[in-house]
């Protein structure tokens, strides 16, 4: 299990991706209540299962397995929600910053998620 501290942002321009080899994700939840989220990811051509439990405003814990594309393939089509599908870019580290471009049902939201080491430097870091 790890600890992870992440803001997110609304992305109105985007930076040149240009070089940046996209990781392509399929999300989809499994359920989602009393702070704790778990779900199942196809990345690229790897699958997890992964459980979130909210620890703060800014930080969750995660612990996270690989599963089979059977298994993947099983849990998706119990879940309520449509799939998440979005492309990852990751343009920096320290702090790690990624461009999310969503597409299906939510096409044409970009997300940038900047992860931090402490909660002090997340309320510190400005866009």
């Amino acid at each position: 299990m790890n600890n992870e501290i992440e803001r997110k942002f609304f992305v109105k321009q985007l930076p040149s991706l240009e070089g940046i080899e996209p990781i392509h994700y399929e999300r989809y939840i499994l359920s989602n209540e009393n702070g704790k989220e778990t779900r199942i990811q196809k990345v690229n051509d790897s699958y997890t299962y992964e459980e979130k439990v909210d620890v703060s405003s800014l930080g969750r814990s995660r612990t996270k397995k690989e599963i089979s594309k059977e298994e993947f393939d099983s849990l998706k089509i119990e879940s309520k929600n449509k799939a998440i599908v979005r492309d990852r870019y990751n343009m920096s580290t320290n702090p790690d910053i990624a461009i999310q471009i969503y597409h299906g049902e939510h096409e044409g939201l970009v997300r940038a998620e900047v992860e931090f080491e402490s909660v002090d430097e997340a309320k510190s870091f400005h866009p």
